[in-house]
């Protein structure tokens, strides 16, 4: 057991779950707790298979280093048969996991950060100094899955903490070639330390990217800026000082002062998820009690502690009610069941649409549980839509059709309607989802 976690380096296998971890705490609006733990079992796996098939590849060349000649491979305590078909069978495992127990796009985000490894990265090591760069790509790409396994999406805050890892890399590893320089000669690695003499070219490399990362830093992290430039200063003065004396003992000062950084800035990153939402505070969700297509009374204070989107509709309607109704259902799916959502339609036509009326209609229309239907006496719902949503609801007209708005409106988890938004347009589902998510992040 013990050779199979060292043919899969068990200490890179931790730093990626740290990292998913990290950039799926990030993402997330609220932590699914099976799917965290789903991502980071999917994830290990193919960081796992991904460094035993490097090992694999690289079986020759690591007996020639001093650092790796014990390896399970070189040393022959597994055959490199058992070691390829350990590390392939492990990889295909992660990445089907990844997508039947997360999502597809983070399944092929983990495939491509093999790929890259295996097939680009690891062969251009015995080419060019551009492998660390290029390298740095795959191995920036965990906390990016995290945040696609949270959101489903490739978008900026995923970028970020791809950006983060991507350039932490760089002095992390231009120390580590530094104090292996010799070792990685002898095998024949195309190295930047290995052709540069002096180490000035790979300490001016540590520099320019911790630099680099320390401008990304007074950005990236909004809530925790101060602590943020701190530590990539801390990483800074690490780079300079071995600029300064290009030595193994400022070497591991850097090294060891990244790792540090790492680990804030992951922390910093899971903290950055606590945020407050742009969007304006305008009105109280008013105090009234309704009655559920169950028959069972609904308070809408006791709706508190969830994001709630309201509309306003009727069972008889031919107008606008199924348009809202079908973009209710098409948000309902776009929103993580284990969520705290709620969706509330509130009839404007209670005379006729009683709590059975509801219910039927509810069966026809309703795909997820979370989902309300509620009627109640006319003066409150109209007292309700009109001074408490500040929505228009009036009576019948001559062709029995009433007036009603055709907007949703969204509520924060403390009750305040902080957003409106027309039913009916082409972007209503996208813009509510959207809504909702930021407004789940808040504390």
């Amino acid at each position: 057991m013990r050779d199979y976690l060292e043919l899969s380096k068990a200490r890179i296998v931790t730093m990626v779950i740290i990292t998913t971890a990290a950039g799926y705490i990030f993402g997330a609006p609220h932590i699914n707790v099976l799917l965290l733990i789903n991502t980071l079992i999917g994830t290990a796996l193919v960081a796992a298979g991904t460094n035993a098939l490097n090992q694999y590849a690289e079986r020759d060349l690591d007996a020639r280093m001093r650092r790796t000649e014990h390896r399970p491979l070189p040393d022959g305590r597994i055959s490199p048969r058992t070691a390829l078909v350990f590390a392939t069978a492990i990889s295909i495992i992660g990445t089907a996991y990844l997508a039947l127990f997360v999502n597809v796009l983070t399944a092929a985000l983990g495939a491509f950060t093999l790929i890259t490894y295996i097939f680009v990265y690891t062969p251009l090591k015995r080419i060019s100094p551009a492998c660390t760069p290029i390298g740095a790509i795959p191995g920036a790409v965990p906390p990016l899955m995290g945040w696609t396994a949270a959101t489903g999406a490739l978008s900026l805050g995923g970028w970020i903490a791809f950006a983060i890892v991507f350039l932490w890399q760089l002095p992390h590893f231009m120390a580590i070639s530094w104090i292996y320089r010799e070792d990685y000669g002898r095998a024949g690695f195309a190295m930047l330390s290995v052709r540069d003499e002096n180490g000035s070219a790979t300490a001016r490399q540590a520099l320019f990217y911790s630099l680099a990362l320390l401008i990304l830093s007074a950005f990236a992290f909004p809530h925790a800026r101060v602590a943020a430039i701190l530590a990539a200063a801390m990483l800074v003065i690490a780079s300079v000082a071995f600029l300064r004396e290009r030595t193994p003992r400022t070497a591991r000062r850097l090294f060891m002062t990244s790792n540090v950084y790492l680990v804030i800035a992951m922390l910093l990153l899971a903290v950055s998820c606590s945020h407050q939402s742009d969007l304006p505070k305008l009105f109280r969700v008013p105090k009234a009690t309704l009655v559920s297509d169950a028959g069972k009374p609904v308070k809408l204070d006791a709706l508190k502690g969830n994001v709630t989107v309201y509309d306003f509709i009727f069972t008889n309607c031919a107008g606008t009610c199924p348009m809202m109704t079908s973009t209710m259902r098409r948000i309902a799916t776009k929103i993580d069941k284990d969520a705290p959502v709620r969706f509330v339609s509130i009839s404007v036509d209670p005379r006729r649409d009683t709590p059975a009326a509801l219910r039927g209609y509810a069966s026809k229309v309703r795909n997820d549980s979370r989902w309300l239907f509620l009627t109640g006496d006319p003066q409150t719902i109209t007292d309700l839509s009109v001074n408490g949503f500040k929505l228009a609801a009036s009576g019948s007209s001559v062709n029995d059709s009433i007036l009603h708005s055709s907007k949703f409106a969204i509520a924060d988890k403390h009750g305040v309607i902080r957003d409106y938004y027309g039913g009916t347009s082409d972007d209503a589902v996208e813009h509510v989802t959207a809504a909702v998510s930021d407004l789940l992040r808040e504390d």
